[in-house]
């Protein structure tokens, strides 16, 4: 089972973009469980994504 473990604050940045909620609910399986910061910039929400053992990703959603 995937579990996805959010910092606390990118529970907004989730409801502020619904590009990253669908993106988020479409993640395949890659580990038993998956880190996430959310970091709101003028450019757009930076997520990462990180298993903390065999990857991280860097994706920028723009608003």
């Amino acid at each position: 089972m995937l579990r996805k473990v959010f910092a606390p604050l990118s529970f907004v940045d989730i409801d502020l973009d619904p590009k990253l909620l669908a993106y988020l609910k479409n993640i395949p399986q890659k580990s038993d469980r998956i880190y996430f910061q959310t970091i709101f910039s003028n450019e757009g929400i930076w997520l990462v994504e990180t298993d903390n053992e065999k990857y991280y990703k860097v994706l920028l959603f723009k608003e």
